[in-house]
């Protein structure tokens, strides 16, 4: 989205020179977690040094490290908040560490979680820009009674749209007994907390489905298929056609500057002036067709 090239590179968006094998971003972070540990360890700073001690000994004996980082840096994008960042982190210690009591271990661990998040947001720092820009203007929309509205190149239409929930209640009496029975119904007002939490997830579900939906457009009509969220099932014969469609379909969505692209339209839409869009890196948009391992 923002055309970030290390971040393309990880997560095989883009090919990388002499490697022809799938990268594991997973790995990549995890990486980046042990090189913000042992610069700590190596401060001499105290408690930072021993606490990046204990944790470089603990991952390097420990089978399940990968995990660590895997569910954070899946939904980090998503819109991941501090506090189930920091829920998923002790709940993967708790599962691998032993049953031992330490004085200092609550400092411990939030110890990690700030590494954690640190090494996440470096592995994929163009998309944590995009979730913050995202979640900005969502913000600003709904504030102003707006709803995020995106078109995407290809036509395909995405409405996040959240208003707040009105309970209603009816009670009736029959014979003597009264029952009582509640619902709710869609108010007016925009659920700003609800809709800017659920933006960056739904902008990106939608450009999921723009991208499916351009596939789909492009294949002969002759070839059967099945979609189920952003995955297309299909026929091994048939698989040179989706691998070569797929790779020009993503090619085609992102070839413009969608979030500049969401910010004009918006502004035209709502008559609001938004913040400037994120800087974007430079990529070469082609070598997405050399991308042997961008969908799997």
């Amino acid at each position: 989205l923002l055309r970030d090239k290390e971040g393309c590179e990880r997560t095989n968006v883009l090919p990388q020179a002499g490697i022809d094998t799938p990268q594991d971003v997973y790995l990549e972070c995890l990486g980046i977690l042990t090189m913000l540990l042992a610069k700590d360890a190596q401060s001499g700073l105290q408690p930072v040094s021993e606490l990046a001690s204990y944790w470089i000994d603990f991952l390097k004996k420990n089978n399940n490290s990968r995990s660590l980082v895997k569910r954070i840096l899946m939904t980090t994008v998503y819109s991941l908040s501090d506090y189930g960042l920091r829920t998923y982190v002790l709940e993967w210690i708790n599962e691998n560490r032993p049953i031992v009591y330490k004085k200092n271990m609550s400092e411990m661990d939030t110890y990690l979680c700030r590494r954690v998040k640190e090494a996440v947001n470096v592995t994929v720092k163009g998309a944590s820009e995009g979730m913050r820009y995202i979640k900005e203007i969502t913000s600003i929309l709904s504030k102003n009674k707006f709803s995020l509205e995106l078109l995407f190149p290809n036509g395909f239409y995405m409405v996040s749209s959240y208003k707040e929930s009105i309970s209603r209640r009816v009670k009736t009496r029959t014979q003597g007994v009264l029952f009582c029975t509640s619902y709710t119904i869609s108010g007016e007002m925009i659920n700003t907390k609800k809709a800017v939490n659920a933006a960056t997830a739904n902008t990106i579900h939608g450009i999921d489905a723009a991208i499916i939906y351009d596939v789909i457009e492009n294949i002969p009509p002759s070839i059967p298929y099945s979609l189920v969220h952003d995955s297309i099932y299909y026929r091994a014969g048939d698989c040179d056609v989706f691998y070569e469609q797929i790779r020009r379909s993503y090619k085609k969505i992102f070839s413009t500057d969608l979030l500049q692209d969401f910010k004009n339209q918006t502004e035209i839409r709502t008559g609001l002036t938004l913040p400037d869009v994120p800087e974007l890196g430079t990529i070469d948009l082609d070598e997405i067709e050399n991308a042997a391992y961008i969908w799997n």
